[in-house]
């Protein structure tokens, strides 16, 4: 589930839970990031998501402490995100999970000859 959300970025999600290959619909470009260069980005940006059974984002939140504002403009563009909907199993008593949690992990694109 990789994805360029600005130009010399990556972005991959990571499920905490089944289905680990929920397919990301739609990744506006992270605006946030246009002005940043990928070769300064000293670790990776994680924000952690919740994703309701229709393939809404609902909560980002993110362990980084930024003062710059940049991480809470990536945190607003994540809540755009949308994912595949979630389908019951079709068994009797099955559904779709309540919500689906996961991480966007955001690093510098790796540099291809």
């Amino acid at each position: 589930l990789e994805h360029r959300p600005a130009q010399g970025f990556t972005a991959y999600v990571e499920w905490s839970g089944p289905p680990e290959d929920r397919e990301l619909l739609f990744s506006p470009p992270i605006k946030a990031l246009w002005d940043v260069n990928p070769a300064e980005l000293a670790r990776p940006i994680e924000i952690v998501f919740k994703v309701d059974p229709s393939g809404r984002v609902v909560n980002v939140w993110s362990p980084i402490l930024d003062d710059s504002g940049m991480i809470d403009e990536v945190q607003m563009t994540v809540l755009q995100y949308r994912f595949a909907p979630l389908v019951s199993s079709g068994t009797e008593g099955g559904s779709a999970p309540a919500e689906q949690s996961g991480v966007l992990v955001i690093s510098a694109a790796e540099e291809t000859p």
